[in-house]
């Protein structure tokens, strides 16, 4: 499963807010964490 953030003013904000790299593990986080709902999907 693919995980996308919608652009939205929350994600505006929080991009402001952190740096790159930090959002970049954030949405390494998120991908892992969906993965067994994914497979469970299947």
């Amino acid at each position: 499963m693919n995980f996308l953030w919608l652009e939205s003013d929350f994600k505006r904000r929080l991009r402001d807010a952190i740096p790159g790299f930090l959002e970049k593990h954030v949405e390494k986080q998120i991908e892992e964490s969906l993965a067994p709902l994914s497979r469970s999907a299947r």
